[in-house]
């Protein structure tokens, strides 16, 4: 195997790493800080017990993104990090910066999540010749669950989900 390409599956395999730190730094206070915006909502025991499901999965499909280097696979990729990472960093930052005050886990969507997202998707265009058109419809639809909870939380104070 090549040294760019095991690099490659080396960097596909920081999904997982990225979404611990993200939950590591929402634990704390993510559940009272979104209690305190909605007035009311989530159960704090709950938040590391939901995130376990999304980081095994994360986990799953960045080894076969990494090991079957195939478009679909990666397009999976795409729609899952749209999601998780993408959707979610622009959930954390619209927030910080609307409201005025830090939501945690704005840290690690800034300076882990974006930077990881726009590189996933210079990937695919390098890696795969990947459509920027499907690109965008994928962004554009799988995040827009969470586009429409950023709504609803920051400039509504309720719930989407």
């Amino acid at each position: 195997m090549d040294a760019v390409l095991r690099r490659l599956q080396l960097l596909l395999m920081l999904a997982p790493v990225l979404f611990a730190a993200h939950i590591a730094e929402e634990a704390p206070g993510y559940v009272r800080w979104f209690n305190g915006v909605v007035g009311h909502g989530l159960a704090e025991h709950g938040f590391l017990q939901a995130n376990i499901t999304p980081l095994v999965l994360t986990l799953l499909i960045a080894v076969a993104a990494a090991w079957m280097e195939r478009l679909p696979v990666a397009y999976l990729m795409l729609a899952w990090l749209t999601h998780f990472m993408f959707a979610n960093a622009i959930y954390h930052i619209v927030a910080t910066i609307v409201l005025r005050g830090y939501s945690p886990g704005t840290v690690t969507a800034a300076l882990l999540y974006v930077p990881y997202f726009f590189w996933f998707v210079r990937y695919l265009r390098e890696r795969y010749r990947a459509s920027w058109d499907v690109i965008v419809l994928i962004t554009a639809l799988v995040g827009l669950p969470m586009y429409l909870q950023t709504y609803m939380v920051v400039f509504r104070h309720t719930r989407y989900f």
